[in-house]
């Protein structure tokens, strides 16, 4: 693995843990951080100038979300994940959103759908005006969270959204370097269609169904993407 290069990232101090804690987060879903990587607290401590305190604090709010692992006298690892855990992982994702269907049709007001709509129009425009696919997977990917943890917001029910965050986030991570083809986006998109179709109707059934096909369909193509990736390595 090549050594990264250690910089001057001084944070400010108002929000010194909360920083941190993003920041780390934010790298260990782009894989900045990759899978089995191994944190070298000192070396952190100084590319981040923090002291050792609101550092272990951030990673045990990491730990507790299943992104790191910390192993007494080991260290401190990004959790890897395997085929059989995100296939588990994606099944859970379906119960929970799928069963939510009910309380987001009765929840979510005009102008939250119409947030999911514009969301939606900004990843058929990013995959419009994509020179390079790869380019923009990432930031796809992306959007595609931040619709699905809207959408699962408007439920209303803090133990759900928690819930979900934290197997929707581990997803993320899985999906984030595959190499999906630009015709799998704009399944996805179709698929995305139906479920927004089924909210603005307010059609709790079909938006539970719209919900469980799409989300079956992205844990085929993940697995697939990911098996492939093995077969390459």
């Amino acid at each position: 693995m090549e050594k990264m290069s250690v910089t001057n990232e001084l944070l400010s101090i108002p929000s010194l843990r909360d920083e941190i804690y993003n920041r780390l987060r934010s790298r260990i879903i782009s894989h900045y951080y990759p899978p089995n990587y191994r944190f070298d607290l000192t070396k952190l401590e100084a590319q981040l100038g923090v002291s050792r305190t609101p550092l272990k604090e951030a990673l045990h709010r990491l730990e507790n979300e299943g992104l790191v692992k910390i192993r007494a006298r080991r260290g401190t690892f990004v959790t890897a994940l395997n085929t059989i855990e995100i296939a588990e992982s994606f099944d859970v994702r379906n119960i929970l959103e799928s069963a939510s269907a009910k309380f987001i049709v009765e929840n979510a007001t005009d102008e939250e759908i119409d947030a999911l709509l514009e969301l939606s129009e900004q990843m058929k425009q990013l995959l419009d005006t994509a020179d390079d696919y790869q380019a923009i997977v990432e930031e796809y990917i992306q959007l595609d969270y931040e619709l699905h943890r809207l959408l699962i917001s408007y439920t209303r029910n803090s133990k759900l959204i928690s819930f979900h965050k934290r197997i929707n986030t581990h997803l993320q991570i899985a999906r984030v370097k595959q190499k999906f083809l630009p015709q799998q986006s704009r399944h996805t998109q179709y698929e995305h269609d139906e479920i927004l179709k089924a909210l603005k109707a307010r059609d709790p059934k079909k938006l539970s169904a719209a919900l469980d096909a799409h989300i079956n369909f992205s844990k085929e193509r993940t697995l697939k993407a990911l098996r492939d990736l093995e077969e390459n390595q």
